[in-house]
């Protein structure tokens, strides 16, 4: 994975947390278009890592999904880091513990 990736979520996914948790929580269709991403993930994932045209828009939503999955238990693992909601309360991201 790249190392700007990793440096660009580290700072995006904590932000979209908070913006989260500000507002109560994900919403159903927040964890919808975290699902629907899945597939898109899969199909044009590559733009991520070698850039295209997508490449914006798509890493923008894969911060906004890991943001969201952060809130299920045992939060979400991108590469080596956890992102976890409920083990960091200000949406700081850091491998969790209790979320190995």
């Amino acid at each position: 994975m790249s190392a700007l990736l990793d440096i660009h979520l580290a700072c995006c996914v904590p932000l979209a947390i908070d913006d989260l948790q500000r507002r109560g929580g994900p919403l159903e269709s927040d964890f919808q278009d975290a699902r629907d991403f899945a597939s898109e993930l899969g199909s044009k994932g590559d733009q991520i890592l070698y850039r295209g045209p997508e490449t914006k828009a798509l890493v923008s939503r894969l911060a906004r999904s890991l943001a969201t999955l952060a809130f299920c238990p045992g939060g979400a693992r991108f590469g080596r880091t956890v992102y976890c909601a409920a083990h960091h309360p200000m949406g700081v991201l850091d491998t969790c513990g209790e979320c190995r």
